[in-house]
């Protein structure tokens, strides 16, 4: 029996010929921490948010079995291996923080949460492979270093309260010097648990004044990628609600609207 990809895909992080095998973007064992949180409700209702600011067909929006998006782009090498244990180490760092526990991050543990990020949101592309920001060498250093892209930005907030317990939107756009139709910008939020975890940057985000840089300074989030030279205390002080992530998540990418970046230039040059 070939162990050969169907079709010729390869592995979107090492680029192995290997059969791939199915991804949990959201890993199993946070699905089971968000279980934990909720003992009086044996039956929550998880449900998975796709929104790519017009540059798909659709958006998706569907009821899904447990709290977790699931990709099939990863060979089984790179699934148990070094992802594998980038999940065992990031684990007792991200936990307490879904659980709302206070957490004092270190360089060195920033750098673990924000590769873990990084990571997820790399292979989350791959839930629209049409709107695939990434390049490869990007997913190659995040493989091989163990740090996010210097492009990409990350930063955590606080969720004042736990209702759906599983919440990611993605946001992606196109700037003006895209070498083609695709996007090359993104912003990605997580809401998991208590945790908020935002992503953004792209390619195409050096492109333009400030789009990776903006944002990274306020009071209701910390930032740790690229890492703070001294430990970082989560939650920050402001917590965010449930309603306002829709403006936390457009905050670092407003013209997700509109895929190309002119009136976001406009209105930041004016």
């Amino acid at each position: 029996m070939s162990n050969l990809s169907p079709g010729g895909r390869r592995c979107a992080f090492c680029d192995s010929g290997e059969k791939l095998t199915r991804e949990h973007v959201i890993p199993q064992w946070l699905a089971e921490v968000l279980h934990d949180m909720e003992p009086g409700d044996p039956n929550p209702d998880w449900r998975s948010d796709y929104w790519a600011g017009g540059m798909v067909e659709r958006d998706r929006q569907h009821p899904i079995s447990r709290p977790t998006v699931v990709v099939r782009h990863v060979c089984e090498a790179c699934n148990t291996g070094w992802m594998g244990d980038l999940e065992a180490r990031a684990k007792p760092l991200i936990e307490p923080m879904v659980r709302g526990q206070r957490t004092t991050l270190k360089p060195a543990d920033q750098v673990e949460v924000a590769t873990w990020a990084s990571k997820t949101v790399l292979a989350l592309e791959y839930h629209e492979p049409d709107t695939v920001v990434a390049r490869p060498e990007d997913r190659r250093l995040v493989m091989e270093e163990l740090r996010p892209p210097s492009h990409h930005r990350v930063r955590l907030a606080y969720r004042d309260a736990v209702g759906e317990s599983l919440i990611a939107k993605m946001l992606v756009a196109r700037s003006l010097d895209a070498e083609d139709e695709r996007p090359d910008a993104f912003a990605v939020l997580f809401g998991i648990g208590f945790l908020v975890v935002q992503v953004w940057g792209g390619h195409g985000a050096d492109t333009g004044p400030g789009l990776a840089v903006t944002g990274t300074k306020i009071d209701r989030a910390v930032t740790i990628w690229p890492p703070v030279p001294t430990a970082v205390e989560w939650p920050p002080y402001v917590a965010i609600p449930e309603e306002e992530f829709d403006e936390l998540a457009r905050e670092v990418i407003p013209w997700a609207d509109a895929p190309d970046m002119a009136e976001w230039r406009r209105r930041r040059e004016g």
